[in-house]
Parts: C-alpha cells; sequence; structure tokens
C-alpha cells in the first residue's frame, strides 16, 4: 500500500510548501486557530486581493466585473487544481455554514 506521497507523484501532483503557507499567514506566529467558523486569519494574498478590489471599486467603479469575474474563474481554476476536482465542481460561497446548509438540502 503506497502512501498519499506516492498519490501525488503518481498523478503527477506535488505536495504543498507548508512553510511558504504558513508564511501567508502573519497571525499563526503568535496564536493557534482551532475553531475559526467566526473569523478565521486571512493570508497576505487574500488581503492584498481585498484591498485591490476596493481600489479598483473606489477609482474606476463596477466597470470592471468582466475582469472580477474572470478572476474568479481563475480562482476556481486553480482551487480544482489544488484538490484535483473539475473546475466546475468548485463552487463560492459567503460562508461555511451557508455550505453545509447547500449540502444538506441537496
Amino acid at each position: 500500500m503506497g502512501s498519499r506521497y506516492d498519490d501525488f507523484v503518481k498523478h503527477g501532483l506535488s505536495l504543498p510548501d507548508w512553510n511558504a503557507v504558513r508564511e501567508e499567514f502573519p497571525a499563526i506566529g503568535r496564536s493557534v486557530y482551532l475553531n475559526t467558523a467566526g473569523g478565521a486569519p486571512l493570508p497576505r494574498s487574500v488581503a492584498s486581493a481585498g484591498i485591490r478590489f476596493y481600489e479598483e471599486m473606489r477609482d474606476i467603479g463596477d466597470s470592471m466585473w468582466p475582469v472580477w469575474l474572470e478572476r474568479v474563474e481563475e480562482t476556481r481554476a486553480k482551487t480544482a487544481r489544488l484538490i484535483n476536482a473539475p473546475d466546475e465542481c468548485v463552487a463560492f460561497v459567503p460562508t461555511t455554514s451557508h455550505a453545509i446548509n447547500v449540502v444538506a438540502d441537496t
């Protein structure tokens, strides 16, 4: 029986660089988060993307919709690759509670 690492390699995938992932979360250098349902620490890249969105909205208005939707689809594709799933199987919802309710209702 092969290891999880062997499964990754067999499918041409690589394991995440966990140190790089941890660097994305400055808050975990000070605390351990075990229950983040109410408000998880943001990764640096997410905070930067949020700032970019609000600056664009402030400076240009909502005429950026086509660009924003393209970014959503790019993020969907990256997420799908990360979990080895088809793009159409990745959905974005506002909260974990909402996602659980959607799944429970299907």
